[in-house]
């Protein structure tokens, strides 16, 4: 048997540099997919075959190619990481087919994070050259206001509202924002030279009386009729707060009590607690949580029947630059909700410092932060 070990790393910016052969840190396919396999922190997942394991607390992705493949067995680590100011592909392979099988997979991988790069370069381009938002403040009087914002990077009403709520806060100074009626107007073109418009939101908000944005359903719902109840909603945005509240005031225990039995089988408390220890000392103290929006399924496809709501939040804290991600919660059938997915991305401030502007909102594009 031959084993092959390659070595690569592709900038963001479209440029190539060569990296020291550091190897995928495993001395066979078997042992590294067994490796990660036992760990409780990733995302794995089947594409096409394929098995893919996402490691975002070091921003790695691992491929390992299917049984029949002329390259089996091989596994390829790609990694996002940050030098001299910009943000690289570092990719390495363990290849353990034939030396012509190997060469042509590594030919298709480069290929791959170059159309990755050119991706996200022509994303970077389109977000430079869209103007400024504008938001306009018009007091109504009784602590409500009406913003009106007229954005370019904003297509959604969902994302609008996210793109308003720091002026919102700013302009309750301190109190609790709450979300009201609202308007909006966008017109997209379709032909190719077609002029960018703007999105137009008129959001009117008021000061210190929190009110609730109507539930985000999932369309792929079997029963398009379907609506979670105020109680659910009320419940579900609560449990997501005091889940967060246990983990940062590091009551690990109050916090794994609110996993799935399932989650816990597959990842034991003294493995989940080490990891959220280790979180949150590399963060310092939380500032703030904000859930940003909540996504109800009823009977999802490839899922268990039942009620889901995916919880989309972002995070403050002292020596994070970025912090967001999701918390999924299943309805039991005693009313009450379990924590069956949880996922988080964090960009630290030192690694912060040493991106360019652009790269930095192209990390957070990336990531939903």
């Amino acid at each position: 048997m031959r084993t092959f070990l390659v070595a690569f790393s592709f900038a963001i910016t479209l440029s190539v540099s060569a990296q020291e052969n550091r190897g995928v840190g495993y001395a066979t396919v078997a042992a590294a997919m067994e490796a990660l396999r036992a760990r409780g922190d990733v995302k794995i997942s089947v594409q096409d075959g394929w098995t893919i394991i996402e490691d975002r607390s070091a921003q790695a992705f691992w491929s390992f190619t299917p049984q029949g493949h002329p390259s089996h067995p091989a596994a390829v680590k790609r990694e996002i990481v940050s030098r001299d100011g910009s943000l690289f592909i570092d990719m390495s392979a363990l290849c353990e087919a034939s030396k012509a099988a190997c060469d042509k997979l590594m030919v298709e991988f480069k290929e791959l994070n170059e159309r990755m790069s050119q991706s996200i370069r022509a994303q970077g381009e389109s977000s430079k050259a869209a103007p400024s938002s504008e938001i306009q403040v018009e007091s109504l009087g009784n602590d409500s206001f009406r913003l009106v914002l007229r954005s370019f990077r904003s297509r959604t009403v969902d994302a609008g509202q996210e793109e308003l709520l720091p002026k919102a806060r700013e302009v309750c100074a301190g109190k609790e924002v709450g979300y009201e009626r609202y308007e909006f107007e966008t017109i997209d073109g379709v032909s190719a030279g077609a002029e960018m418009r703007p999105l137009v939101l008129k959001q009117d908000i008021r000061c210190g009386v929190p009110s609730p944005r109507p539930p985000t359903v999932s369309t792929g719902n079997r029963d398009s009729s379907w609506r979670p109840t105020p109680a659910q909603s009320q419940l579900v945005e609560r449990q997501t707060y005091a889940f967060f509240a246990a983990k940062d005031g590091r009551k690990y225990q109050e916090a794994y009590a609110l996993l799935s039995a399932a989650q816990k089988q597959t990842i034991p408390y003294e493995r989940w607690s080490s990891l959220a220890d280790d979180f949150n000392s590399k963060v310092g103290e939380v500032r703030r949580r904000t859930i940003k929006k909540v996504t109800w399924y009823k009977d999802p496809p490839n899922s268990q029947p039942g009620v889901y709501a995916a919880a989309d939040f972002s995070s403050e804290f002292d020596r994070a630059a970025a912090h967001c991600g999701y918390v999924v919660w299943s309805e039991q059938p005693d009313g009450s909700f379990l924590l069956v997915r949880e996922e988080q991305n964090f960009l630290d401030k030192a690694s912060e410092a040493k991106l360019k502007p652009v790269d930095r909102e192209r990390f957070r594009s990336q990531f939903g932060c």
